[in-house]
């Protein structure tokens, strides 16, 4: 190893010598286990196909064929109340809207995600629009102004999700502001609802934490899928 008295060619010597050691090792591991190989960043995903890949985990009757073990862990991070009750469906890019997550009962409630992974910038009122066209028109009259405690509680059943590549992004003031000419179809000037900021690579962190142990170990092709997607998004 370089000591403080080494210098000169001997010192880059020995530099060049433990990177090749730790090279090699590098190489033996991925030559056994493969850790190198993730061939996902080549294929250049785009964000509407990185819609349907989140969207396919968080839908109980999605591809994995899992049910809803990446759903639930998600509801419960927001804290919707009864999670487990109901029947969960999952729309992607319909009406615009990346990802949306929503039930009739027990309790109306619904989800509206925005992905950001390719950080795209917002659109001009965009999420305010999503939750006029998804959600407010589902029952204007769930929203009543001047009802402090009425509207804290669809805080509860309803939720928008802004899904960036990092946490310094959120949602651009104007997102969640109404458009103008439309103050006759929506009293409400901003969108009444919190947005949670959940970088991908916390949505990863929760399903590796709370999910991917109950994929079956035979299920192969699922269990190399979300490893090789999870690397994507690595911190």
């Amino acid at each position: 190893m370089v000591t403080e008295e080494t210098t000169g060619w001997q010192g880059i010597g020995e530099l060049l010598d433990d990177w090749m050691r730790l090279d090699a090792t590098i190489a033996r591991s991925n030559h056994a286990e493969g850790r190198s190989f993730n061939p996902l960043p080549w294929l250049k995903i785009g964000e509407t196909m990185h819609s349907r890949i989140l969207g396919d985990f968080l839908d109980p009757q999605g591809s994995h064929g899992q049910g809803a073990i990446f759903l639930m862990p998600f509801l419960e991070e927001l804290g919707v109340p009864e999670p487990q009750a109901g029947i969960w469906h999952v729309t992607v890019e319909t009406g615009r809207v990346d990802i949306l997550i929503w039930r009739n009962e027990p309790r109306r409630s619904a989800v509206i995600i925005e992905n950001k992974a390719k950080d795209a910038v917002d659109q001009l009122n965009q999420i305010y629009r999503y939750w006029h066209h998804e959600v407010f028109l589902w029952d204007p009259a769930a929203w009543p102004m001047g009802n402090p405690m009425a509207i804290e509680e669809r805080r509860r059943d309803f939720h928008v999700v802004y899904l960036p590549t990092g946490k310094d992004k959120g949602p651009a003031a104007h997102s969640m502001e109404r458009p103008q000419g439309m103050e006759k179809a929506n009293p409400w000037d901003r969108v009444p609802l919190k947005c949670t900021i959940m970088p991908l690579a916390d949505l990863m962190e929760l399903w590796e934490r709370e999910s991917v142990g109950k994929v079956p170990p035979t299920n192969h092709r699922l269990n190399a899928f979300i490893g090789l997607y999870q690397e994507l998004w690595k911190k």
